[in-house]
């Protein structure tokens, strides 16, 4: 049996089958990767290592296509090919400054959100929620969420961050907005995230706000404190 060509460069999932390329065949490991009903799945394996394809397969899976998976080990499997509304986005941006970051991912979010789905959010991260929110509504179906290149706002845009204050921003955005729905909160808080308080007690005394820091304090365990 001849062996089928190797692809030279990078290519989706769908091009390897199409044109019969050699393709290894991971999808048992990725049947049992979706036997958890529900959670978020974090792959940190080495660059050049498979990550993108992976992604790129789990996408066309869950577009149900069974026939792009014959031959290979889901396809003979039980699996369903249930098709679920997929949200697809390769965060490799470079960006002079956290706010034109900020702008370079919200405008991914925009270009990855179907045609005729109204979304509105004004930063990234509303959006995002948003999108999803929207996304679960309109096919009244879980959303497969697949991100490629996750690291890369940070990674690829560290050395344009020319002041720390700049990237100190950028990090505690989302722990901040979490800390505003803690202040809104009328009883003790049962779940909270320190790095959350933390960013919250920071700004709060920067502006000297401390009546702020009094009723959160208030909210949360002695022990934490």
């Amino acid at each position: 049996m001849a062996l089928k060509d190797l692809p030279t460069e990078d290519i989706p999932f769908t091009e390897i089958i199409d044109d019969n390329y050699l393709y290894a065949d991971k999808t048992k490991y990725i049947y049992q990767l979706l036997l958890r009903k529900k959670g978020q799945f974090f792959l940190s394996r080495p660059r050049r290592f498979g990550k993108s394809l992976l992604l790129d397969t789990l996408r066309e899976l869950f577009t149900g296509n069974r026939q792009r998976f014959e031959g290979l080990w889901i396809g003979q499997s039980d699996y369903d090919f249930k098709a679920y509304p997929t949200l697809f986005l390769t965060l490799s941006v470079k960006s002079d400054n956290p706010s034109a970051l900020e702008n370079a991912i919200l405008n991914k979010l925009k270009i990855a959100t179907p045609e005729g789905l109204t979304v509105l959010g004004d930063t990234s991260d509303e959006y995002f929620e948003n999108l999803i929110m929207a996304l679960h509504a309109e096919f009244k179906s879980k959303v497969a969420v697949l991100i490629d290149e996750y690291d890369a706002p940070l990674t690829e845009n560290l050395a344009n961050f020319s002041q720390a204050g700049d990237l100190e921003k950028l990090r505690e955005k989302p722990p901040l907005k979490e800390f505003e729905e803690y202040k809104e909160v009328k009883k003790k808080l049962k779940v909270f995230r320190l790095e959350a308080i933390r960013a919250g007690f920071k700004k709060a005394w920067r502006e000297r706000d401390y009546a702020v820091i009094i009723a959160v304090a208030d909210k949360i365990p002695n022990n934490v404190l």
